[in-house]
């Protein structure tokens, strides 16, 4: 059975209401261009991670307000397919899910501008209605729309995540802090916060906010530090995309860290040779040997600790009937 199938989420609909997004901009009429890129990247795939985390965290509400914890879903979900631009462009990645990439298929300069477009789009949709002023004496209790504040906020953290990538490429000095951080900023914080703002949405108490943030965090960080081996450990069909594309790239993932530690080593003195011009030969070479260390059993130990540590919250957060969602999620992520 299928993530949304076990979660009970109809991504048609889902699909449906993300091309709806840029169809919907009176700005984008007469740019045809531009919807028919949305709508590229809405039918090339992909898992939804985040509307669904929007949608379960909102089961923990007392409340429910299916209008705007939707809106936000989509705004989120928004936000991430924007970012999964700017990476591809970053890391120059020919395919993603086996298909070619946006900047691939239309080109570099229209790609990020699709970018661009569709994270400003996601801020001015967020905006819309934020403030009704019938009620504007209440203006300080509204906590029941998606909140400019937090989509900047995680438009920032995002950017963070990826110019941390591009301002380390082939820095094989990086620290494992440095790393985490990256990956925080770059996965899962937006992973917490989709958890997060659906839970509060729905008015869920501040309590349980705080653990599904804590939740979403740790299981962002599991599910980074796995993809980031899944470069070293499956083939270019299994994973979408070149096997070994984040070293040609010149991405310092956690397998290559861990490879590091041992500075005398033929191993360690082969990565640290690599640079921008380097051969496709010496990356293949490399990436082979990566995979063959120990590096990679280690990778995926620290990213069951994160899984562990989800685990640990989804008991604090247990009898509520949704915990039995979150225990969908770990086991996605983690078998």
């Amino acid at each position: 059975m299928k993530l949304h199938e076990a979660l009970r989420i109809d991504l048609t609909e889902l699909n449906e209401q993300l091309i709806a997004i840029a169809a919907s901009d009176p700005d984008a009429k007469g740019h045809s261009w531009i919807g028919e890129s949305v709508a590229r990247l809405v039918e090339a795939g992909g898992k939804r991670l985040r509307p669904m985390m929007v949608l379960v965290g909102a089961r923990f509400g007392l409340e429910s307000d299916p209008t705007h914890v939707g809106k936000a879903a989509l705004i989120l979900e928004y936000l991430h397919m924007a970012s999964l631009i700017h990476d591809d462009i970053i890391d120059s990645s020919d395919l993603r899910r086996g298909e070619p990439t946006l900047h691939k298929a239309v080109g570099i300069p229209e790609a990020a501008h699709i970018a661009n477009y569709m994270m400003a789009r996601a801020v001015e949709w967020a905006m819309e209605g934020e403030i009704d002023p019938a009620e504007d004496d209440r203006r300080e209790q509204r906590s029941d729309k998606p909140r400019l504040a937090d989509v900047a906020s995680l438009l920032m953290q995002l950017c963070m995540g990826e110019y941390q990538q591009l301002g380390n490429r082939f820095n094989f000095d990086l620290t494992l802090p440095d790393y985490l951080e990256k990956s925080r900023n770059k996965t899962a914080v937006l992973m917490a916060n989709c958890f997060r703002i659906g839970a509060e949405l729905n008015q869920a108490n501040k309590a349980v906010c705080k653990r599904l943030y804590a939740f979403g965090e740790a299981l962002g960080m599991a599910f980074q530090i796995k993809d980031d081996v899944l470069d070293y450990s499956e083939t270019s069909e299994q994973i979408g995309k070149p096997a070994g594309s984040d070293l040609r790239g010149g991405n310092v993932t956690l397998p290559v860290l861990y490879a590091l530690e041992d500075k005398d080593s033929e191993l360690a003195r082969e990565i640290r040779s690599l640079g921008a011009d380097s051969p496709d030969e010496a990356f293949a070479r490399v990436t082979r040997q990566v995979a063959a260390s120990g590096a990679i059993e280690r990778s995926l130990e620290l990213s069951r600790a994160y899984a562990k540590k989800a685990a640990r919250i989804i008991e604090k957060l247990r009898p509520h009937p949704a915990t039995e969602d979150l225990d969908i999620f770990l086991r996605y992520f983690t078998e």
